[in-house]
């Protein structure tokens, strides 16, 4: 069967490729040299951010309204689900150093509001744009997410786990998952594919740790840009070699590069026997 690209695929999908030369002239004339997080080429892959507040003061709605210092990077929409003026946080396409920009204009946006807090009806999600990929590099990216849906989950607080909002891909059937389908609480949801041509990571819990934020992003990027820097062939092999005890750290280590360094050896091992048989399962169906 012909590799099609998602794409092709997905035609009514909308891709968003807004101009980021415009909003980094802007953002640096606003906050001027800051320290940059996602200069490298891991992070030239467009991705998004939303993030969910409740208590959000009418001084942050405010913002949105004065003509002359509007938001560069973001919007604010009303989320039902969430109380006490719950309000979702969403920002525009950004890749490289506009990420960064993005993250200090949002800090800043909480100063604004100091008593804006989280609940665990709040979350933050990270969308990465895969519209270069084809259906294959997608079954390798899932069956990879997959090895690794451990570390994800141990990098964000317990209640994400099992949360009905946030569910594991590895608790449904391996033929269960299909970018066909959707599910839109997954952990990993696929189903903005269809829609605008990205993967959604839901894990993140409500939080103001901006450092937190940034990691996780970091971590998010790098998966989806190491699958999409791959030739799309079959990982049966790969991923048989993962099992032995000296393959799991290498490849993590190529995948997440120097953001390894969030987990323990054990953590990275113990995701990889949670998840390898399922990923086997699914590569194979």
């Amino acid at each position: 069967m012909e590799d099609q690209p998602l794409i092709k695929l997905f035609p009514r999908a909308q891709v968003d490729f807004e101009s980021p030369v415009s909003r980094l002239v802007q953002g640096q004339s606003k906050f001027g040299e800051i320290q940059t997080y996602f200069g490298s080429k891991n992070y030239m892959n467009p991705v998004g951010i939303e993030i969910e507040v409740e208590n959000v003061p009418r001084a942050v709605n405010a913002v949105w309204d004065v003509k002359k210092v509007p938001p560069i990077y973001w919007r604010n929409d009303d989320d039902g689900s969430l109380r006490n003026n719950g309000r979702e946080f969403i920002s525009v396409p950004l890749h490289g150093r506009n990420i960064d920009y993005a993250i200090t204009e949002m800090e800043r946006i909480f100063e604004l509001g100091p008593k804006m807090d989280f609940s665990h009806r709040t979350s933050i999600h990270v969308h990465v744009n895969v519209s270069t990929y084809t259906h294959k590099q997608m079954t390798t990216l899932v069956a990879l997410y997959a090895l690794f849906e451990g570390l994800f989950f141990s990098f964000v607080e317990p209640i994400r786990e099992g949360n009905a909002y946030c569910y594991p891909i590895t608790n449904l059937s391996p033929n269960a998952v299909a970018i066909e389908e959707n599910m839109k609480y997954c952990a990993f949801n696929l189903a903005p594919i269809a829609r605008q041509m990205t993967v959604e990571f839901r894990h993140l819990e409500g939080t103001r740790d901006f450092r937190k934020l940034r990691r996780w992003v970091q971590l998010c990027a790098k998966l989806v840009s190491f699958v999409q820097a791959q030739d799309p062939v079959p990982m049966e092999k790969q991923l048989e070699d993962l099992l032995s005890e000296k393959a799991v750290f290498p490849l993590a280590k190529r995948i997440f590069t120097g953001s390894i360094v969030f987990f323990t050896e054990d953590q990275i091992k113990d995701s990889i026997n949670r998840g390898a048989l399922w990923a086997l399962s699914y590569l194979k169906g």
